[in-house]
């Protein structure tokens, strides 16, 4: 994990003053112990050390005088929310009676031990969460330094809880005369005579899978006031059909577009070449993404953080290069995540992967075949797809936050059981405001990625059809039909007898639909290259989404409350329609026999298509898929989980942490 730096400032007055991190630290902590049990701060395994629900610079420590997870769940929960939010409360065990506290230590860059047992990562905070028999401030803190190999130079902060009443902080350091509550007003004073811009720097590929994610985080950093630069490959500028900034508009915005080429021709067919495309970007789309940074800072444009993309694991070391902060946004699900982490860092055994039907149990996921994984892992994965993967554990250690894609409420037990390995905040669905029945901000109403044309005539189709009718059929921007598989999803449809909206872009592999199913079916059925993906699974009329459940296109069905017909093909969609099926459970996965050639059946189609419509489970699939609605909605509103998490980034990156 990357290592904040401090300055080695012999003042120790002089550098808290410069930093405006504790109040809001002890702030933050208390917001969060608010929504999280606290359990959920401590890996049981090593109750020492967590980085759950804290900023990634801040460790929490269990010191070995007290070992937390001996002690009642109920009690410790009880015991730090009365301490945290005022009543004193001390509870009675068998070795006495015990008083919560909170002590922050603040690192100056260097590592924290205990016992010489275990190094700690670097941190500007380290927090001890302890609990004391001794009644006095002093006693308090020196049991809190016990066994604790710290200098003398650490300034300590300590939550005092009298026997009547919470006071305020206390400090307690070599120079006493610099109180909390001078410390509070210096911070309040700065932080309000700030005027300067927080600046973010977002990269992305050119698929519309990344572009579309990306895009809906930057509008919500936007929305809380900080200016993002989203920096794209060249080859874009003129596919873009409805993305403007501020020089197509009257007035400023917080959304900037900036170009850098990834070294080949703007009209070199990328897909033909992926190998030397993925080459050239990371030599050459490296080089020039690094110019581009230096161009902004020469234009008075430095930034707090770089917001890097997996699929560009490059882009950290060009931050680190230039001194910027940096994160990951993840793309995928908080599951993806936890895969490629824990395979990438050799921290779980994986099977034989060359055999589909080996199994993989992995914590808090189900468990899963070697076939239901990312395809990036298997031996199949080119060479290119492959160096993705083993150039994803060295940059864990580059980067101070990993941002999922995804809900916490979704993905729950998957989120806590990466706390103790590389914890991810998550901050989904980033979809469409429509999808979550919030309108579009008038600052961001003309800020769209479609790099196809979509047909708006196909709702006008759906208004005309009975509610909970329709099965909408659509496989994204990058997935291609075999002629076999295309000709069996038309036979299923066709034997459904219900209506139907298909897209179908045009298959560079050939595969087009039989004319004879186009005249049998124009009564039933519209066929489009493209439409409007959020406006149609929020329709009524929309009954199930056939889908190869890539991460957007799940995300939007399970935030409309439609259940989901998966065909997965490759990259995560495998391990997506595990996760629709056997934990979201607001939908169902076609299988596909091994004689099959990787073609789902006609009878396999239809027999799910009828599953979610009509099937014993139907009625439960679709109450589930309606929770799950209810719960990204909650997660994006002011003081949800996602909602939250973008909070804490910001704090974090307008320097109030760092």
């Amino acid at each position: 994990m990357a290592d904040s730096t401090s300055k080695n400032d012999d003042s120790l007055g002089s550098d808290i003053h410069t930093r405006a991190g504790l109040p809001n630290l002890l702030t933050q902590l208390q917001s969060q112990l608010s929504h999280n049990n606290l359990s959920t701060l401590f890996d049981r395994s090593k109750p020492s050390l967590t980085h759950t629900a804290l900023p990634m610079h801040v460790a929490v420590v269990a010191p070995s005088i007290f070992r937390v997870a001996h002690q009642p769940t109920s009690d410790l929960t009880t015991q730090a929310t009365s301490t945290l939010f005022g009543a004193s409360r001390s509870q009675n065990y068998s070795g006495g009676s015990w008083r919560f506290r909170i002590v922050c230590y603040y690192q100056k860059g260097k590592n924290f031990s205990r016992d010489n047992t275990h190094t700690y990562f670097n941190k500007d905070y380290v927090i001890i969460m302890n609990f004391f028999k001794e009644k006095d401030n002093k006693g308090d803190v020196e049991a809190s330094k016990k066994g604790l190999n710290m200098s003398d130079d650490y300034t300590i902060w300590n939550e005092v809880v009298a026997k009547e009443k919470k006071v305020a902080f206390g400090l307690v350091s070599l120079q006493p005369q610099h109180t909390f509550c001078d410390f509070c007003d210096t911070e309040e004073k700065r932080m309000s005579s700030s005027k300067e811009v927080i600046n973010v720097l977002m990269v992305s590929p050119t698929l519309q899978g990344h572009l579309n994610p990306t895009l809906n985080f930057a509008k919500r950093l936007a929305s809380k006031g900080v200016h993002v630069t989203l920096a794209i490959p060249e080859e874009l500028r003129q596919r873009f059909q409805n993305l403007h900034n501020q020089e197509t508009n009257n007035k400023p915005s917080k959304i900037q577009l900036a170009y850098f080429s990834d070294g080949l021709s703007v009209d070199h067919d990328r897909s033909n070449d992926p190998a030397a495309f993925f080459a050239s970007f990371e030599t050459k789309g490296a080089e020039n993404l690094s110019n581009l940074i230096t161009h902004l800072k020469e234009h008075d444009r430095s930034f707090s953080c770089l917001i890097a993309n997996p699929f560009m694991p490059w882009s950290v070391d060009v931050a680190v290069s230039h001194g910027i902060p940096c994160a990951i946004f993840f793309p995928q699900a908080s599951a993806l995540f936890s895969i490629y982490c824990r395979y990438a860092c050799k921290t779980n055994c994986f099977p034989d992967m060359e055999n589909p039907n080996e199994t993989l149990q992995l914590p808090s996921l189900p468990t899963l075949q070697v076939r239901e994984l990312p395809s990036f892992l298997l031996p199949s994965c080119p060479p290119y797809h492959k160096k993705l993967v083993t150039d994803f554990e060295p940059i864990l250690d580059k980067v101070k936050w990993i941002l999922g894609a995804s809900v916490y409420e979704f993905e729950e037990e998957i989120v806590n059981s990466m706390a103790s390995l590389r914890p991810i905040l998550t901050i989904g669905p980033l979809v469409s405001p429509y999808l979550l029945g919030q309108k579009e901000s008038e600052d961001f109403d003309d800020l769209s990625v479609n790099l196809l044309r979509p047909e708006d005539s196909c709702l006008q189709w759906l208004n005309d059809k009975a509610t909970s009718s329709v099965i909408y059929v659509a496989f994204g921007s990058l997935m291609e039909l075999s002629q076999k598989q295309m000709d069996n999803i038309a036979i299923a449809l066709k034997n459904t007898k219900k209506p139907f909206l298909w897209v179908i872009r045009p298959q560079k592999g050939g595969a087009e639909l039989p004319q004879e199913f186009l005249e049998e079916t124009k009564e039933k059925g519209l066929v489009v290259t493209w439409c409007p993906q959020a406006n149609v699974l929020m329709h009524p009329a929309v009954a199930c989404f056939v889908s190869h459940c890539g991460w957007n296109s799940t995300l939007e069905a399970v935030t409309a409350g439609v259940p989901i017909v998966a065909l997965p093909n490759w990259s995560d969609q495998p391990t997506n329609a595990k996760l629709v099926e056997d934990v979201f459970k607001t939908g169902v996965r076609m299988r596909i026999g091994e004689e099959e050639d990787g073609v789902a059946s006609a009878q396999e189609v239809e027999r799910c298509i009828t599953e979610v419509m009509e099937g014993t489970r139907a009625e439960e699939i679709k109450m589930r898929a309606v929770g799950l609605k209810e719960a990204a909605r909650k997660a994006m509103v002011d003081g949800g989980s996602s909602d939250r998490n973008i909070n804490r980034f910001v704090t974090e990156i307008s320097g109030k942490f760092t």
